[in-house]
C-alpha cells in the first residue's frame, strides 16, 4: 500500500507561514510501517500540508526514495529485525534523507543503542505524544532542507546576504527520545551528479533561502539536575577566526572541502580538513562571504545538539571543548561567556566529589586565569578544595598513626611516629572527636608499655610510658579488662533479681523488679554466665504466678507473666500449657452470650464478599465457616474463622463482609440479648458466592 496519505490538521497548532508558503521547498513524508495505528497516531503530529506516502515493508521505500529531494522517513521499529541495518540501509538511497525512528516506550534505549553512530535524526516513543512529535519532526525537516541545500550549492540572494535575526526557539523536553548525530563513523556518500536542471536550481536557491532566513534556534532538552542548561543564545553574525594548518586554498576550493567535510559530518577538530577550520579560513579570505558564514552557524547548530547531550551524560570535559569551539564561531558572545562558567563549575565540582583534588585546584586556576568565573566563585571553590584537602589528610594521618602503633614505633622516630602524627592531626583539626579513635589506640599502647615494664621490674620505663599516657587523659586503669569491671556490678545486679523474686516482686514495679534487673544483667553480663544462674528459679516463679492467676480467672495478669516467662526460653513446655489454658479461658463458654441456630437469627442486611482476584483468575472454589456474635442491636461485634478450605485463601474477603452485616437482634424472655451463630459461605468462580 504506497497510495500518498493526506495529514490531518490538528486545530490546536497553528499552520506555519513556510507551510502555507507555495514557493516553499517540499520535503517528501515517507512512512515505513506494516500496522495501522502508525499512521493513526503520526497523523495529528504532522503539519496539515504534508502529503505522507506509506509503504508497508522496508524494501518497498526504495522505490520512493528519490535520490537528490530533500525525503523524510519515519522507520516504525517494531518491524525490523535489525534496525541498525534498516537505518544505514535507508540512508544510503539518498544524501537529502532523515530518518526518525519510532520505537515502543520500553525499548527506546535499546533501539537507541541499536542506532549509535548512525546519522539517525531522533528516536521517539510509541505511544506517540503529539506535541513532542510535532517539534521533531519539524526539526527533521530543517535538517532534510539543509542537506538538500549542501547538495545543490547555490549563491544566495542578495536579500538573504546579511545574518538574519533568530526565530523565537522551540523548545523539546525529550527525556525518552534523545536526538542521535551521527558523530562517530557516517561514511562518505556517492556525490551527486553536477547536472542539475534550471527548475532544481531555481528550487536549490529558494530553499537555501528559506532555510537559511527562517530557521530556528536549535531544539534544546530540558534537563533536570545538576547538568546545567543551555539558554537560549542568540547568534551573532560569525566572526572569521584564524585559519588553522593546513587550510589553504582559494575562497572556491577551501568552500569546496567544507562543503565535503559536513556532507561526511567532518564537523570540527580533530577530524582531519573539518568544516569549522575550512568555513573559517574562506571568511580569513572572504570575511563577507555569505555560504561561509551559513555553514559556520549550521555547525554551531550541531555542536549545540552534542553540547546537550555531554550535559545529560556529565561528560563535562567533552562539553567544556564543545564551548570551546563554539567560542570560535560566537567570540564574545556574552550568554556563551555564562554558559561557560557553569560548565567549569561543574567540571570542578565532578572533581571535587571523585576526590581528585588536584585536578580540581587546576580547573580553578585556569578558570582564575581566564576569568571565567567571578571572585566569589573562585573564593568558594578555594574553601571547598581546602576543606576536601584536609579530610584527604586527616583519613592519611589516622593510617599512619594506626600503621606506626602496629610497628611499635610510638615515640621514634620523632618526625614519623605515632605520636608525631597524631600531633599533626591535633594541628590539622582541633576537633577532638576527628581524632577520638587513634587517641584511644595510642593511649592503649602507652599503657601496655607501661604493664609489660611493671612486669618486668623497670619502674623508670613503667613511668615513662604512662606519663605519655596521662598526656593523652589515660591511665592505667582506663584499660583494665572489661570483664574485670563489670564483675561487682553483675553480681550486685544478680543478688537484686534474687531477692525480689524471693519477695514476689516479678513485674512490678516495673523499675524495681526481679524482670527488671534481669534485664540489666544481661545487658553488662556479655558472656551470660551470670545471667544463666538465676534465670532458672526465675522462670520457675513467674510460671508458678501465671498458674494461680489462671486459677483466679485474672486473665490479663496471667499472660503477662507468661509472656515474661516465654522471654527467658526455659521450660516452654509448661509455658505452652497455661498459654492454651489461656485461650481456652477466652473463648465464649457458659457466662458468654448464649448460642442460637442460624434460622434464629435473622440478617437483615447482607454484603457479599468480594472474589479475591487472584482466585477468581484462577478458578479457585472453597467454602468458609464463620462464627459470628451480634451485638443487642444487631450489629456484628466479631467474627471468627473457625474452618476454610483452601487455608486462607477466602477469609480477609469473608471477614470484610461479615462485618457489615446486620441481624434482628436475638430474645430472650423478652429482651434482646447477645448471641452467636455459625454460618458457612461458599465460594464458586461460575456463580460468585453462595451463602
Amino acid at each position: 500500500m504506497d497510495e500518498p496519505i493526506r495529514s490531518r490538521p490538528d486545530p490546536t497548532r497553528a499552520t506555519t507561514p513556510e507551510a502555507r508558503n507555495p514557493d516553499t521547498p517540499r520535503v517528501d513524508l515517507i512512512a515505513v510501517s506494516a500496522r495501522d495505528d502508525f499512521l493513526e497516531q503520526v497523523g495529528p503530529a504532522l503539519d496539515g500540508e504534508s502529503t505522507l506516502r506509506h509503504v508497508d515493508a522496508l524494501e518497498a521505500a526504495g522505490s520512493q526514495v528519490v535520490a537528490g529531494r530533500a525525503q523524510l522517513i519515519l522507520l516504525d521499529a517494531r518491524d525490523q529485525q535489525d534496525i541498525g541495518r534498516a537505518v544505514e540501509w535507508l540512508l544510503s538511497l539518498s544524501d537529502a534523507s532523515v530518518v526518525v525512528v519510532f520505537a515502543p516506550d520500553a525499548r527506546t534505549e535499546t533501539v537507541a543503542g541499536a542506532i549509535k553512530g548512525s546519522a539517525a535524526f531522533a528516536v521517539l516513543s510509541i505511544p506517540i505524544e503529539t506535541g513532542k512529535t510535532a517539534a521533531v519532526l519539524e526539526g527533521a525537516r530543517e535538517e532534510a532542507l539543509s542537506r538538500f541545500a549542501l547538495l545543490n550549492p547555490v549563491s544566495p540572494p542578495a536579500t538573504i546576504a546579511t545574518y538574519p535575526p533568530a526565530a523565537p526557539e522551540a523548545v523539546v523536553a525529550l527525556s525518552e527520545a534523545e536526538p542521535i548525530l551521527a558523530v562517530e563513523s557516517a561514511r562518505p556518500r556517492p556525490r551527486q551528479g553536477a547536472v542539475i536542471g534550471a527548475v532544481a536550481l531555481v528550487l536549490a536557491a529558494l530553499a537555501a533561502g528559506w532555510y537559511f532566513a527562517s530557521r530556528p534556534e536549535p531544539l534544546t532538552d530540558a534537563r533536570t539536575g545538576t547538568a546545567p542548561v543551555a539558554p537560549s543564545i542568540e547568534r551573532p553574525p560569525p566572526v572569521a577566526p584564524e585559519p588553522g594548518p593546513g587550510a589553504q586554498g582559494s575562497v572556491e576550493e577551501l568552500l569546496e572541502g567544507a562543503r565535503a567535510a559536513f556532507r561526511e559530518r567532518r564537523f570540527t577538530p580533530p577530524d582531519r580538513d573539518n568544516a569549522l577550520a575550512l568555513y573559517s579560513a574562506v571568511l580569513a579570505q572572504d570575511p563577507a562571504n555569505g555560504e561561509a558564514r551559513e555553514g559556520l552557524d549550521r555547525i554551531g547548530a550541531v555542536l549545540d545538539e552534542r553540547l546537550q547531550s555531554a550535559l545529560g551524560e556529565r561528560r563535562y570535559d567533552d562539553a567544556a571543548t564543545l564551548v570551546g569551539q563554539l567560542k570560535v564561531i560566537k567570540p564574545g558572545d556574552p550568554a556563551l561567556a555564562s554558559f561557560e562558567s557553569q560548565v567549569v563549575e561543574s567540571q570542578i565540582a565532578a572533581a571535587v566529589e571523585n576526590g581528585a583534588v588536584d585536578r580540581a585546584n587546576l580547573l580553578v586556576r585556569e578558570a582564575a586565569s581566564a576569568q571565567t568565573l567571578t571572585a566569589e566563585r573562585l573564593a568558594h571553590w578555594h574553601d571547598e578544595i581546602g576543606r576536601r584537602e584536609g579530610d584527604a589528610r586527616a583519613r592519611q594521618l589516622l593510617e599512619l598513626i594506626s600503621t606506626r602503633i602496629e610497628q611499635g614505633k610510638l615515640l621514634e622516630p620523632a618526625n614519623d611516629s605515632a605520636k608525631y602524627h597524631l600531633e599533626q592531626l591535633r594541628k590539622l583539626s582541633p576537633d577532638p572527636r576527628r581524632r577520638a579513635v587513634a587517641t584511644r589506640q595510642l593511649g592503649k599502647a602507652y599503657v601496655q608499655n607501661a604493664q609489660a615494664a611493671q612486669a618486668q621490674q623497670q619502674p623508670a620505663e613503667a613511668e615513662r610510658w604512662l606519663s605519655e599516657a596521662r598526656a593523652l587523659g589515660f591511665t592505667a586503669a582506663s584499660f583494665a579488662p572489661a570483664a574485670a569491671r563489670k564483675a561487682p556490678e553483675m553480681e550486685r545486679l544478680a543478688e537484686l533479681v534474687q531477692a525480689r523474686a524471693r519477695d514476689g516482686r516479678l513485674l512490678e514495679p516495673a523499675q524495681d523488679s526481679a524482670l527488671f534487673y534481669f534485664g540489666e544483667l544481661r545487658s553488662t553480663d556479655p558472656t551470660g554466665v551470670q545471667a544463666a544462674t538465676v534465670a532458672p528459679e526465675l522462670s520457675a516463679r513467674l510460671i508458678e504466678r501465671a498458674r494461680v492467676l489462671l486459677d483466679q480467672q485474672a486473665l490479663e495478669p496471667a499472660q503477662a507473666h507468661l509472656a515474661a516467662a516465654r522471654q527467658l526460653d526455659l521450660d516452654l513446655a509448661a509455658v505452652g500449657e497455661l498459654e492454651s489454658r489461656l485461650a481456652a479461658a477466652r473463648r465464649p463458654g457458659a457466662a458468654e452470650p448464649q448460642a442460637v441456630r442460624t434460622t434464629e437469627l435473622k440478617r437483615t442486611r447482607f454484603v457479599p464478599p468480594v472474589y479475591p482476584r487472584q482466585a477468581l483468575e484462577d478458578e479457585i472454589e472453597g467454602t468458609v465457616r464463620v462464627r459470628i456474635t451480634v451485638d443487642v442491636d444487631g450489629r456484628v461485634k466479631s467474627a471468627e474463622v473457625i474452618e476454610s478450605t483452601p487455608a486462607g485463601v477466602f477469609d480477609a474477603a469473608t471477614l470484610a463482609a461479615v462485618k457489615r452485616w446486620r441481624f434482628k437482634p436475638a430474645e430472650e424472655n423478652g429482651r434482646a440479648v447477645e448471641a452467636s451463630t455459625l454460618q458457612s459461605l461458599v465460594f464458586r468462580p461460575e456463580n460468585g458466592t453462595q451463602r
